[in-house]
């Protein structure tokens, strides 16, 4: 299609042009406009730039190139931890992609308090908090009561009641 020569960049219809070091490609962002209102509130241009972040994390995500750290420009890496299996739970990409959801997440929640209407990425999954909670039984204070069993039930009938009613893990 082109053809170098010296400074000069000849075309297929054969006239001749400079030699440029930017790029003829145009980049075009669907559904970001390049020139913002001037009567924006700046709760409007806040949440305008959350949406920004949002999108970029999104999509760095999606395409995996958050692996791409120069390596001069890296921290030093913790004491690698394995699980059950020996496979090592907290690589670089595990941590890098677990920090960037991190982010996400917290903008995500940022932009829902400013604008509710606002619908997360499709991908997008809210991390599950797990709550823990211990009862403590008073099997000490009360031992003619047979506490396991009144909890277990016949077969674990009982418990499985449980259970399905509170939907937690007993």
């Amino acid at each position: 299609m082109h053809s170098i020569t010296d400074s000069k960049v000849i075309t297929k219809s054969g006239e001749r042009r400079r030699k440029s070091r930017w790029s003829a490609n145009k980049h075009f962002l669907p559904n970001l406009p390049t020139v913002l209102p001037p009567d924006l509130t700046k709760e409007q241009i806040k949440a305008y730039l959350l949406k920004l972040e949002i999108e970029d994390i999104t999509k760095s995500l999606r395409s995996g190139d958050y692996l791409l750290v120069r390596a001069d420009n890296r921290s030093p890496s913790p004491e690698p931890v394995y699980d059950a299996q020996g496979k090592r739970t907290n690589t670089r990409e595990l941590r890098k992609r677990q920090e960037l959801e991190h982010q996400r997440h917290d903008k995500i929640q940022q932009l829902l308090k400013l604008d509710p209407s606002y619908k997360p990425p499709t991908d997008y999954r809210s991390p599950q908090v797990r709550l823990n909670e211990k009862v403590y039984i008073p099997q000490d204070d009360h031992p003619e009561i047979n506490f396991v069993g009144l909890l277990i039930g016949p077969r674990g009938n009982t418990l499985k009641a449980l259970e399905a009613e509170t939907g937690a893990k007993i």
